[in-house]
């Protein structure tokens, strides 16, 4: 988490930073860093600039199962400083590639009452040539969130998103608040095979993956956490600029209680029965596989995206080191209880513990009769 943090401190990723803080996270950085290959089965160099996750982090430093000041990025209750030096309608933010291997950022905490002119999220913003792949975040919690909010990033401009999903809550008093399950406002930008279960609650424009967003493009992507806002929308919550291109995205309108989305016919809001029948790329999923998700110019086997599971399974990502089994198990779980709220003390009022059913059996021992069926 160290390096994690050290990131905001070399916000073009060439490996550079006269910050003391981030030659204590990377002793011997290379020169113009790089992510070692290029995503794919060959292993190709591709010569990006930016950082990779070669492991799991949990921002829960101390391990007690909830964000409070025995966390090494509590700080006082705000907890995690967004990466990117961001205020509302301005920016220098992330301009590499941060690449998730497919692993996961568990545990993010904030508290956006400190930053009313300052986007929130993972990153602050991603900006030019920035681009965040093949990650998951996992238990995010974020409250009094910002006017521009996303568990990604805040706000992102010309750069892309792709293979990324989110599970957690976003709540806010609804003051002039912008938040999306992924981006608070997306500029020019991109998010491809992506997908969410966030809770969102309370904003003046909230949406599945985006908050409101200014000539993007969401391609083969859903939504399905339960979304509440003055202007809600299943994928978008909002419209600024013409131009926008939804395409292959769906939400689940049963879960997220919503039934549009700007941007998007009514009839892209599916049942969950609808949402999770196909076992395969067809049907509402036919085209689902025909896009070039690393972006070396071609549709190839590097850029199968997803299983489908079966029947009663919504799907889940493979691309780019995801595992399959970890998302079905977390569907099995279910993830779309609201944030815990924060007092004086700045402790929350509830915590959660994940329990899964797991049904087993014992045998008969060698030469007698019957077995014993338990249930936990």
């Amino acid at each position: 988490h160290a390096q994690l943090n050290a990131i905001r401190w070399d916000l073009d990723g060439n490996g550079s930073s006269a910050n003391s803080g981030y030659a204590t996270a990377f002793p011997s950085p290379a020169a113009g860093m790089g992510c070692p290959d290029g995503g794919d089965t060959n292993q190709t160099p591709d010569g990006c600039r930016g950082y990779e996750l070669a492991a799991n982090v949990d921002l829960d430093t101390d391990g007690d199962g909830m964000a409070d000041s025995g966390d090494t990025y509590w700080r006082s209750g705000a907890g995690w400083d967004p990466i990117g030096d961001a205020q509302k309608y301005s920016q220098t933010g992330y301009t590499a590639t941060f690449r998730g291997n497919g692993f996961a950022i568990s545990n993010l905490h904030q508290d956006g009452s400190g930053y009313f002119d300052v986007p929130v999220g993972l990153f602050a913003a991603l900006e030019s040539s920035g681009r965040v792949e093949s990650l998951a975040l996992l238990d995010v919690n974020i409250v009094n969130a910002s006017p521009q909010t996303g568990a990604l990033v805040g706000r992102f401009y010309g750069s892309a998103i792709v293979g990324v999903y989110a599970q957690g809550a976003v709540a806010a008093d609804p003051v002039d608040t912008t938040f999306g399950g992924v981006a608070g406002v997306c500029s020019r930008n991109r998010i491809l095979a992506s997908y969410t279960n966030i809770t969102l609650n309370n904003a003046i424009q909230s949406g599945g993956l985006i908050g409101n967003e200014l000539n993007c493009a969401v391609e083969a992507s859903y939504a399905r956490g339960p979304i509440s806002g003055t202007s809600a929308g299943g994928l978008l919550g909002g419209i600024s600029l013409n131009g926008s291109v939804v395409r292959d995205s769906y939400w689940d309108r049963e879960t997220t209680g919503i039934t549009t989305s700007r941007g998007s016919p009514a009839s892209d809001g599916l049942t969950t029965t609808q949402l999770q029948a196909p076992t395969a790329a067809t049907g509402i999923y036919a085209q689902w596989d025909d896009y070039d998700l690393d972006g070396d110019g071609r549709v190839d086997a590097d850029d199968a995206a997803w299983n489908f599971g079966q029947a009663n399974q919504y799907p889940v990502l493979t691309w780019g080191g995801h595992s399959a089994t970890a998302q079905f198990s977390a569907q099995l779980v279910g993830q779309t209880d609201s944030a815990p709220s924060y007092g004086s003390s700045g402790v929350p009022d509830k915590t959660y513990a994940r329990n899964m059913a797991v049904s087993f059996r014992i045998p008969a021992p060698a030469g007698g009769n019957g077995a014993y069926d338990y249930a936990v």
